[in-house]
């Protein structure tokens, strides 16, 4: 039984994670392929536009008091960072294979783990940083170990990696006060204008074609985000994102049937030390957990003094 999901959500949360991953990988596949017509900046603006197009019949049902929250200020900063991450993403998948780019973002939960230590407050042990060093060797491994193979598209992804490690502690916070509605709607509203900037300066009207894929892209992408953002509720941050690593797998069967992209060997090799390295470290949080509990209810049963 794995720990801190709520009574009865098993299932829910394992197939939220799955349609969750594999939701993301299409969106992604979906931005490198619109990419030759339409600047990365601009896809990211519509990514957000129809995200929050997709929210508004939920708010007229629901009511605006599903906004309501106390910690404006955090959805503001969570929003920022989310959009720096978003444009780097995007920008670097414009560039490279969609397995390669996957198996490199796949290292944010090991990045995710230390930071929810530092962030959070809780212990950071050798077994962590074990994880940290495997995950980047395995990403050295995906671009061949070699510096002039360190090319701006590996930049951007390393960079949206980071960012987006900010965003998911943020998340994991808000998400003890607030809903994932909640949450998912705040992100957009704040991003929806913020990378609106930059793609002004790259506009071009999209034709119908491309719109209904800019659509898509907007779908797709809220879909996974509020499945994502609904398993933190059931599912401790550090358990959630070692199954992310599903997201390797649908990029590699999407990017083969749709570009017609072969997984170098390189990137299996590398991508499978980096899901040791994320599958290892959910273990240990795993066994941490219940090393914890036992050891409090042994506490409990002493006899008081």
């Amino acid at each position: 039984m794995i720990p801190n999901i709520a009574r009865g959500a098993g299932f829910q949360v394992f197939a939220l994670i799955i349609l969750g991953t594999f939701t993301l990988s299409g969106m992604h596949a979906l931005v490198r392929f619109v990419s030759h017509e339409i600047d990365p900046f601009e896809i990211a603006f519509f990514r957000n536009l129809c995200g929050f197009i997709i929210f508004i019949p939920w708010l007229v049902r629901n009511g605006i008091g599903v906004l309501r929250t106390d910690r404006f200020g955090m959805h503001l900063l969570r929003g920022s960072i989310n959009a720096c991450s978003m444009s780097c993403w995007f920008w670097g998948l414009s560039m490279t294979p969609l397995a390669q780019a996957t198996a490199l973002i796949s290292t944010m939960p090991i990045f995710v783990a230390l930071g929810a230590s530092l962030y959070l407050g809780e212990k950071v042990g050798l077994a962590r940083w074990g994880a940290v060093v495997l995950g980047l060797g395995g990403t050295l491994v995906i671009v061949g170990a070699g510096v002039a193979k360190l090319d701006l598209g590996f930049v951007l992804i390393m960079g949206s990696c980071l960012f987006a490690t900010g965003s998911r502690i943020f998340a994991k916070e808000l998400s003890d006060s607030d809903g994932a509605a909640t949450i998912v709607a705040w992100v957009t509203i704040v991003m929806t204008p913020i990378t609106l900037v930059p793609a002004l300066f790259v506009w071009t009207w999209p034709d119908l074609n491309s719109l209904i894929w800019l659509v898509a892209i907007g779908v797709l992408g809220t879909t996974s985000h509020v499945c994502i953002i609904q398993s933190y509720k059931w599912l401790d941050v550090s358990l959630v994102e070692p199954f992310l690593f599903l997201r390797l797998l649908w990029a590699a069967v999407i990017g083969f049937l749709l570009f017609h992209e072969i997984p170098t060997l390189n990137t299996w090799i590398g991508g499978a030390i980096i899901g040791v390295a994320i599958v290892s470290l959910a273990l240990y949080e795993y066994g941490a957990k219940r090393r914890g509990r036992a050891r409090a209810a042994r506490a409990d049963a002493l006899p008081a003094e």
